[in-house]
């Protein structure tokens, strides 16, 4: 059995690959122009997925794949979020591609994220029943081989390559003297105050739409509205002060780990049932799958726990003084 049982992971997918995840280190002045602001932002992420590239297509560490999904995602948060500001055309052809990307990529990292997973998943059971989820295991192993053999393929395709180079000969063209899009002459404070004030307002409107009644695809829409302002509040940290826009970060994230935890349960359950179905199909021992029920089980009451502390967390999010902070940081208005 891999060495990687041995090791501590925690089981919620949004926490493990928070603790992988990098810092963006992207100082912008504040009066520099939106459009060229942009570019530079895109342009260090390129430099991390190129970093992160040749480690993806090896599979020499999972977090190489971790680093390349986290920079893909940051792209196509920015090309869907700070939109009016490069050309439409070229925004749509890039955002298409790096949505593909995504796709490409997420079956892989899921069953690393299972992998990782998988001592936490034994910890779960009683110690008598621990080793029957053994097979378990080995199925994982044989899908993420077979799924990373997929995704190096379309890594090394010449439709990747090529994109790509286009993309960083895209953002190392120079800016207009008079750019067109209308977006593109605000200064990139002037954006980033808009965008991350809108989104937060989003937030807002949906988690008070939120109760105990709601179906569960409400949260999973907040959850992506929380990531798409956590990406723009990243993107543009440096514009405020440190003191006022990391404890905002700090409230955003708390909230995100709920719902992370609560989407994760929810689709490890319904992924764990399937492969549950596949094992039976092929006349797995009665064990393993009687092991597989008691953990489904197990994530079912974490599912549940998880959905009672949203309230909680969303209501310390929305407080008098983290929304005050959030008006006065970004709620101004573009002359």
């Amino acid at each position: 059995m891999s060495s990687l049982l041995n090791l501590p992971m925690p089981l919620s997918t949004e926490k493990l690959l928070g603790s992988l995840n990098r810092k963006l280190d992207i100082d912008l002045a504040p009066n520099i122009r939106a459009d060229i602001a942009t570019k530079y932002l895109y342009s260090h992420l390129l430099k991390t997925l190129k970093q992160n590239e040749h480690g993806t297509v090896e599979n020499t560490n999972s977090e190489y794949l971790h680093n390349f999904r986290v920079a893909v995602r940051r792209t196509r948060a920015g090309l869907n979020q700070l939109k009016g500001v490069l050309p439409e055309q070229k925004n749509t052809y890039f955002s298409e591609f790096f949505s593909w990307l995504g796709q490409i990529t997420s079956t892989t990292r899921d069953l690393d994220v299972y992998l990782l997973n998988f001592p936490t998943y034994k910890d779960s059971l009683p110690v008598s029943i621990q080793d029957d989820l053994n097979p378990l295991y080995e199925l994982l192993l044989i899908k993420q081989s077979k799924a990373q053999k997929e995704l190096a393929r379309k890594l090394r395709s010449p439709h990747y390559s090529s994109v790509i180079l286009e993309w960083e000969a895209y953002l190392k063209q120079q800016s207009p003297m008079i750019p067109v899009e209308a977006n593109a002459k605000l200064s990139i404070k002037q954006l980033a105050d808009r965008r991350i004030f809108k989104n937060y307002k989003r937030v807002l409107k949906e988690g008070d739409l939120i109760d105990k009644n709601s179906p569960s695809e409400a949260l999973h829409e907040l959850r992506k509205s929380c990531k798409k302002l956590r990406y723009l509040m990243e993107f543009f940290q440096s514009l405020y002060p440190d003191n006022l826009i990391k404890p905002l970060i700090k409230n955003l994230k708390s909230l995100q780990d709920v719902l992370g935890d609560f989407q994760d349960y929810a689709v490890q359950i319904n992924t764990l049932n399937l492969f549950k179905d596949e094992m039976y199909q092929n006349s797995t021992h009665t064990s393993t799958l009687l092991a597989m029920a008691v953990l489904i089980e197990n994530l079912e009451r974490r599912k549940i726990k998880s959905r009672k502390e949203f309230s909680g967390n969303f209501d310390t999010f929305k407080h008098p003084d983290n929304h005050n902070t959030f008006k006065n940081l970004f709620n101004h208005k573009i002359i």
